[in-house]
């Protein structure tokens, strides 16, 4: 057997000691077995059979297990984890049929297709994941395995089953929650509802996700009071301020391996402010073009009422936001309305988050223009 273990798992687990402790009472009608393994003085499971000895029901269960003692054990992992906090709790039940003759084929096949229940629940549990640093990450989910497959089971209470409180990535993001069902026979299938959480100074909300993604499958991004200061914040471009907030929706559809974008919308919730002041490309054109002058000294207080964008996106990746500004800029007594038509390669901006640079090439090319 140790030698069988060897080849099997020669690099994924690995411990200086595993006891086994039994508790056996009762007769070959009515067994009572109890099983305690332990690895490394860490309690790995607890297994009891009960019942008639030949169609024993087994029960498979660990209760706040630390999941800082689980990693201390020498275990190989896909992605470097450290934790601080964290416990695991699990439960597999099955009812075993007939083992009076296991080696028969028939019964084999039985054995295999035997019903298993189980659920299991993380909590609390804070750390890093390959870098990333994620706190209070708590997870509950029911499930069974029928002939192979298994399938996930919703909670009765309809409440979101994983919630995370914080995920402290460069746009961090916290209140995280969502409902999660899935199932796996050869292949994956996971289901996403009711998706939210906070970022950017505001809110998210995605109604449902499916994975694999579909031909057809529509999802709908919708926002809440992002601060586009935070925005903006995220690729500082000197002379290039923009405060306020905006709400909206960006509906994306999937459709032939492709992503597309229509009657998406983002718009202002209150009044906002727009300075372009100091900006090396500004003050350049301002100093060649006496026509461009007055166009960005009114841009250099710019306090807006009106900002809203229609967004749409073809299967080319290339989002485009046709934008309209209306404000005042009270240093002059100047009216401002402008029709920017902005043009983002979507994937690349999400890699770069270059929107400051984008937006003053815009605007740029806009008052050239007019």
């Amino acid at each position: 057997l140790g030698d069988v273990y060897k080849r099997q798992v020669p690099n994924t687990l690995k411990v200086n000691s595993l006891d086994i402790f039994s508790n056996i009472k009762g007769n070959l009608d009515n067994i009572n077995i109890k099983v305690s393994t332990k690895a490394d003085n860490v309690t790995l499971a607890n297994i009891n059979l009960t019942g008639p000895a030949l169609s024993p029901k087994v029960e498979i269960s660990v209760n706040s297990l630390p999941l800082t003692d689980l990693l201390a054990l020498d275990i190989t992992l896909p992605i470097k984890i450290e934790l601080i906090d964290g416990l695991l709790d699990y439960n597999i039940s099955a009812q075993l049929t007939d083992l009076s003759n296991v080696s028969h084929l028939t019964n084999i096949d039985n054995l295999k297709n035997t019903p298993i229940n189980g659920d299991m629940t993380i909590t609390s549990l804070s750390g890093t994941f390959d870098g990333t640093w994620l706190q209070e990450f708590n997870f509950k989910q029911s499930f069974n395995i029928r002939k192979g497959k298994v399938s996930t089971i919703a909670n009765t209470d309809k409440s979101n089953n994983l919630t995370i409180a914080l995920i402290d990535t460069p746009t961090p993001i916290s209140s995280l929650s969502m409902t999660t069902n899935g199932s796996y026979q050869k292949d994956f299938e996971l289901s996403i509802n009711q998706l939210s959480g906070k970022a950017l100074g505001g809110a998210f909300f995605i109604p449902n996700v499916q994975w694999p993604l579909k031909n057809g499958h529509s999802v709908n991004v919708q926002l809440t009071n992002i601060d586009l200061e935070q925005v903006l914040a995220l690729d500082e471009k000197q002379g290039i301020v923009v405060t306020g907030k905006v709400s909206g929706e960006i509906p994306i559809r999937y459709n032939d391996e492709k992503y597309t974008i229509e009657n998406g919308e983002l718009y202002n919730v209150d009044n906002g402010l727009i300075q372009v002041m100091n900006n090396p490309a500004v003050a350049e054109l301002k100093a060649n073009n006496s026509q461009l002058k007055f166009a960005f000294d009114a841009l250099q207080n710019l306090h807006y009422h009106q900002l809203s964008s229609d967004i749409s996106m073809k299967g080319d990746g290339y989002m485009l936001l046709d934008t309209k500004i209306k404000g005042r800029n009270p240093d002059i007594d100047n009216d401002v309305n402008l029709n920017l038509n902005l043009n983002y390669d979507l994937l690349g901006l999400l890699k770069s988050m270059s929107i400051t640079e984008r937006f003053e090439k815009e605007l740029i090319k806009d008052l050239q223009t007019h």
